[in-house]
């Protein structure tokens, strides 16, 4: 198979088609503005480190500043900006001491709702604020003048530490437009700061995790200080990951993204999994340990989007980073849940943005050979997985609109016709979204489910959803028969209560193939020319071959397995 294309009937698929696939969704959601205020000042007033105020402060300012009413954040901001100057100056764990601040007054013009959505770098790939510090300490010319310009939203956060590490004041920008072809607009009082700015000779610092997919963000603001006169050599970006800018699929990327002067982070790791207590355990281990050396049997990984893991020196426990502070304690708490209920394996509590799992031995599947043990035990979990990992239904509603979306984009591109859904949310979960006979494991104490908690809410769809979707996980990724899928049906819905499931199974069968096969050719064309692409071609045509069989049948489980 070529890392190129492959063709099924008269569709045609192929890598290049990856960045057209919808497979990110929006996490933003609408939350009080006096919830958010009454959390930060929970922090505050708990005597929470500098750390953990920076975070919900830089949260709380980013949102209010996105709603276009900065003159209500200005005591955030000085907030962020102060908890910013006590982490970076006396470390992650210094307690912080401030009087709590006060809401919008009746007469304030602040919104009631705002929306917030989740910092990916603190949440999902090991971003530490200091090592932003670290950065600028190492770039800027001593003894010269910075100014410090934050990509919103966690730019926010990060602004405000290269701020206080360069005693630089800061502004944050919100880049509009098509994610791959973002813009950036100064507002008049922001132009006369950088006019102010130039003229003490500052030296500019664009400051954003990435880049992403496009690379768009970073370069629209470099482009815009350039607009505003700031000379060429004067910029610099700050960012996490070195690009191959002939990669990048914003319009005329490598030529642009040359221009520009970029610098990127090193990781920030806590001690526990420093090089002297573990090592990195990357795509390669895991599937080594699972699959053996014969690379042709490993399942494809999208290794830029993979959260970082670490295996102990002593082999048997596995340090996984589900995010830091407020962002990493809901996933611990469904890992606690699963493992208290006897389907995962013991979590330990969060070690700065870690948690840790004891291995208990045994071996995972590495072949979808359905059994009545697995069945069994499936069945349970699913069922067991409505009370144990419960959505807000206002959450799963409002996340229909997305997965609609996302299945007429994908389908459209994937077959030639965009099916339209009639998706309705029964029994609201945070999904598994990770059925893969690979993630279930024999272990001396029975069956065990891996990796059960992180990733229904992360920056991929579903995020908030009907338990529909990990049963339509469980029937592709298990090649269940129509015989087995019926009475996986049966059992679930005998266990659980949810009569209704082969009402809404297609739709969300169809919503399930439509975002795998458009991940694995994101996935693929991030990773192409390679063997990691050519597996997640290969990948994406078993679900694609899927997908095209679900869309023209009607009953739930007449498409159940593959093709032959």
């Amino acid at each position: 198979m070529s890392s190129a294309s492959t063709h099924i009937g008269k569709v045609s698929l192929s890598l290049e088609s990856g960045p057209r696939m919808w497979v990110f969704r929006d996490g933003k959601r609408p939350v009080s503005t006096a919830l958010l205020h009454e959390r930060l000042n929970q922090e505050i007033s708990s005597g929470g480190s500098a750390f953990k105020v920076l975070l919900r402060a830089g949260e709380l300012e980013a949102a209010l500043d996105d709603a276009e009413h900065g003159s209500d954040s200005w005591q955030v901001t000085a907030l962020t900006d102060r908890a910013a100057f006590a982490l970076v100056h006396h470390g992650d764990n210094t307690a912080f001491h401030a009087t709590p601040i006060p809401r919008p007054s009746s007469g304030s013009r602040a919104p009631a709702e705002v929306s917030v959505g989740t910092p990916e770098g603190f949440a999902f790939y090991l971003l530490h604020p200091l090592a932003f510090r670290e950065l600028a300490r190492q770039v800027h010319p001593a003894g010269a003048p910075a100014a410090v310009i934050g990509i919103r939203s966690i730019g926010a956060v990060l602004s405000a530490v290269v701020g206080a590490t360069l005693n630089a004041e800061r502004i944050t920008v919100r880049p509009l437009g098509h994610p791959y072809e973002r813009s950036v607009a100064f507002s008049p009082d922001q132009e006369a700061w950088i006019r102010g700015q130039l003229a003490r000779s500052a030296h500019f610092y664009v400051v954003d995790e990435g880049p992403g997919f496009s690379g768009s963000s970073l370069l629209s603001t470099g482009e815009a200080l350039e607009r505003a006169g700031v000379p060429l050599g004067r910029i610099s970006i700050l960012c996490t990951a070195q690009a191959d800018p002939a990669r990048l699929v914003t319009p005329n990327a490598a030529a642009r993204w040359q221009r520009f002067r970029f610098y990127t982070t090193q990781p920030y790791l806590p001690s526990a999994v420093g090089p002297e207590n573990a090592r990195w355990y990357g795509p390669e281990h895991w599937r080594q340990r699972t699959y053996g050396l014969d690379e042709s049997l490993w399942p494809g990984v999208w290794r830029q989007v993979e959260n970082p893991k670490f295996l102990a020196r002593d082999d048997h426990r596995l340090y996984r980073f589900i995010g830091y502070a407020h962002y990493g304690s809901p996933v611990l708490e469904r890992y606690q849940r699963l493992a208290a209920a006897g389907f995962g394996p013991q979590a330990g509590g969060e070690n700065e943005g870690f948690a840790e799992f004891w291995m208990e031995g045994g071996s995972a599947f590495t072949t979808p050979k359905w059994n009545q043990n697995i069945h069994q035990f499936v069945v349970r979990y699913l069922a067991e997985r409505i009370r144990l990992c419960p959505a807000e239904a206002a959450d799963a509603e409002r996340g229909l609109t997305g997965i609609a979306r996302m299945m007429h984009y994908n389908t459209q591109d994937l077959s030639g016709r965009a099916y339209e859904a009639q998706l309705r949310t029964e029994y609201p979960v945070y999904a598994d979204n990770r059925m893969m006979p690979h993630k279930f494991m024999r272990t001396p104490y029975g069956m065990r489910k891996l990796d059960g908690a992180a990733h229904g809410d992360d920056h991929f769809f579903p995020g908030p959803c009907d338990i529909a979707w990990d049963i339509a996980g469980v029937i592709v990724e298990w090649e269940l028969s129509e015989t087995a899928c019926g009475q996986l049906l049966r059992d679930y819905s005998g266990r659980s209560g949810d009569m209704h499931i082969r009402l809404r199974l297609r739709d969300w069968m169809i919503a399930y193939l439509a975002f795998r096969a458009g991940y694995c050719l994101m996935g693929g064309h991030a990773n192409r020319q390679s063997a990691e692409g050519d597996r997640l071609l290969r990948d994406a045509t078993r679900y694609h071959q899927l997908l095209l069989k679900a869309m023209s049948f009607s009953a739930p489980c007449s498409y159940a397995a593959p093709p032959p």
